[in-house]
């Protein structure tokens, strides 16, 4: 049976052939085994049968972003320690790489899962299961498109979102799609929302006397009415003075009415 220690541990191992556990409620999805159906057999020379084989769901945190993985693993009661099988994660194309204090492991060159050396050759993985009562509490590390992430961050400049999937600047963001991928640049809600009227020409000469010339603008389609039932507005402003005034209209049809004299 497990320790309080050994529950919170996953050890890695260069010679087990699985990932193995004794927690059966750990497995997100289970299949029992038939006995005989995959032995094991430990150091001292025992042979066991495994008793099941599922998933189980982690997470972890690496360089300040949340990873979550699911180990395929064994179920064998009679096991103390869990195990994190090297040769299981090569063989689904992850890279090893031991250090002097840690084990790192890859996928496509980027870190995923880190060990720290708590022994000589004994590295503890720093995961953590996920069980399925609590899984809906962990903010899921899917990966997105670059547009997804662009309009969920207010559409904020594609270069900056780009930035940010390279660096790793936000925990959790994971992109599917290439971060320098051309389509990303084209987003349909940007165009009309973010085109600007081109600035007036700048003039040298100023109105001498007030009321010799007046500049307006007028702001239409409110959404709330006022009292009066007024939905438009005109902003006068006098080029001499820089007097602003504003006129509620009902329609842009009434300019003419409250244009000043």
């Amino acid at each position: 049976m497990f320790n309080h220690d050994q529950l919170e541990r996953c050890l890695a191992d260069s010679g087990a052939s699985y990932h193995m556990t004794a927690c059966k409620e750990w497995f997100a999805a289970f299949e029992p085994l038939a006995k005989g159906k995959i032995m094991i057999r430990f150091e001292n020379g025992d042979l066991v049968s495994a008793q099941g084989i599922g998933q189980i769901n982690t997470k972890s945190m690496v360089n300040g972003r949340l990873e979550k993985h699911t180990l395929h693993m064994l179920f064998i009661s009679e096991i103390t320690r869990n195990l994190f099988s090297i040769g299981t994660a090569t063989g689904r194309g992850a890279e090893a790489e031991f250090t002097k204090d840690k084990l790192l492991i890859k996928i496509n060159g980027k870190v995923r899962v880190v060990g720290k050396r708590i022994a000589d050759h004994m590295y503890q993985m720093d995961i953590e299961v996920v069980v399925n009562a609590i899984e809906a509490n962990f903010v899921t590390s899917e990966e997105k498109s670059l547009k997804l992430w662009h309009a969920r961050l207010g559409h904020a400049s594609i270069k900056t979102v780009r930035e940010m999937a390279k660096n790793d600047t936000m925990i959790g963001m994971r992109c599917s799609n290439s971060v320098d991928s051309i389509q990303a640049d084209y987003c349909e809600a940007c165009i009309p929302d973010k085109q600007c009227r081109k600035s007036f020409p700048p003039s040298m000469t100023r109105a001498e006397k007030p009321g010799e010339l007046i500049h307006f603008d007028i702001c239409e389609s409110m959404t709330i009415q006022s009292i009066g039932g007024s939905i438009v507005m005109v902003v006068f402003i006098d080029d001499c003075s820089g007097i602003v005034f504003v006129k509620p209209m009902k329609s842009k049809a009434y300019i003419v009415d409250v244009m000043p004299r």
